[in-house]
């Protein structure tokens, strides 16, 4: 749901930033493309280390990683403790 949201407000905004008057450079719109690009490799990097983080607390609990009634539980990530986070 916040993956549709955040792509239809960057397709209601994208054309506002990118004017004519601003051609040919396109300042206002490729500074957004740049602070949007930089934002989301700085929330890939979060995301790895919270996986990380994750996986040494789940390793810690003493739960080995496995995959017994994986299929039959139908568990997500966070209850099945079980599981870990390919990195």
């Amino acid at each position: 749901m916040i993956a549709s949201l955040t792509a239809c407000s960057g397709n209601f905004v994208g054309p506002l930033l990118f004017k004519p008057k601003d051609a040919p450079a396109y300042g206002p719109g490729f500074v957004a493309v740049l602070a949007t690009s930089v934002a989301a490799a700085a929330l890939a990097v979060v995301y790895r280390y919270v996986c990380i983080w994750e996986n040494r607390r789940r390793d810690g609990s003493g739960t080995m990683e496995g995959f017994d009634n994986a299929y039959d539980d139908d568990l997500t990530d966070i209850k099945n403790p079980q599981f870990r986070y390919t990195l």
